[in-house]
C-alpha cells in the first residue's frame, strides 16, 4: 500500500513538472505576440499578458512604421488596452494622457484591430481639437468626449460627426443647437454618442440608418418619449 501510494505521489510530481514545462507558470501555454505604445514594442502572451524576456525595445520607424513590429507611429500619450475574444484579440483605446491636440487613433496595434473606446477615454481633454477614428471601430464608451469643449468635427444638417477623411460620419458627436424638431443620422455612421440629444425637448422625429450598431448611454436623455414613436429605422 505504501508501496502505491509513493507511486502515485511521484506520478502527480512528474505531471506537475510537466504542466510547469508545457503550459508555463500559472498554466498558460504562451502564445506571444508584440504589443506597443507609441515608443516602444515588446512580446506578450495573448492569454496572460506576461512580457517575453528582453523582448521590449525601442521603435525605429522607416516611412512611419517601426522595422521591427511594422506598428505605424501614433501619438504618444494614446493608451491601449487588449481585449481578448473568444475569436480573435482586438484593443481598445484606454485613455489619452499626451498633449497634441490632433489624434489620430490607428486602425491596428501591431496587426490588431483597433474597435473600441473606453468609458470617457478622453474626458476633459480641453485642448483637444481633432479626433481621427479608425474605420474598424465599433464601441465607443460613456462620456468618452465627455468636457473636450475644443473638439470639432464635421457637420452635416445639424448633427456634428467623428470620423476620418474617408469616413466622416463613424460617431454622431453632437448637434447645433437643442431645438431641433427632427434628425436624420447619415449612412455610414455607427455610433451615437453620450448625450447627443440630451434635453431636445423639442426633439419629434429621427432617423436613424442600418449602419448604426452602438448607442450610447443617455443618447436620447431629457427628450419626450413621443420621439421613440418616430423611430425610423432604414
Amino acid at each position: 500500500m505504501k508501496t502505491k501510494k509513493l507511486l502515485l505521489l511521484l506520478l502527480s510530481m512528474i505531471l506537475a513538472v510537466s504542466a510547469t514545462f508545457m503550459f508555463g507558470c500559472g498554466g498558460c501555454k504562451h502564445k506571444f505576440e508584440y504589443a506597443c505604445d507609441a515608443i516602444n514594442h515588446w512580446k506578450e502572451c495573448v492569454y496572460c499578458n506576461e512580457i517575453e524576456k528582453d523582448s521590449t525595445g525601442a521603435h525605429t520607424f522607416s516611412n512611419q512604421k517601426c522595422e521591427t513590429c511594422t506598428q505605424s507611429q501614433f501619438v504618444e500619450g494614446l493608451n491601449f488596452e487588449k481585449v481578448v475574444g473568444e475569436a480573435d484579440v482586438t484593443y481598445y483605446v484606454k485613455d489619452y494622457t499626451g498633449s497634441e491636440t490632433s489624434v489620430k487613433i490607428p486602425a491596428a496595434i501591431c496587426g490588431k484591430a483597433v474597435t473600441g473606446i473606453r468609458n470617457e477615454a478622453f474626458k476633459d481633454c480641453v485642448a483637444l481639437t481633432n479626433v481621427y477614428l479608425p474605420d474598424g471601430l465599433i464601441y465607443v464608451g460613456d462620456n468618452a468626449f465627455d468636457g473636450c469643449t475644443s473638439l470639432q468635427g464635421y457637420t452635416d444638417g445639424n448633427l456634428v460627426y467623428l470620423g476620418n477623411e474617408w469616413n466622416r460620419f463613424i460617431y454622431l458627436h453632437a448637434t447645433t443647437d437643442n431645438t431641433i424638431t427632427s434628425a436624420i443620422v447619415k449612412d455610414g455612421c455607427k455610433i451615437i454618442g453620450s448625450n447627443v440629444f440630451k434635453g431636445h425637448i423639442k426633439l419629434k422625429s429621427i432617423t436613424i440608418p442600418a449602419s448604426v450598431t452602438c448607442f450610447c448611454k443617455d443618447a436620447f436623455s431629457g427628450c419626450y418619449s413621443d420621439v421613440f414613436k418616430t423611430v425610423n429605422f432604414l
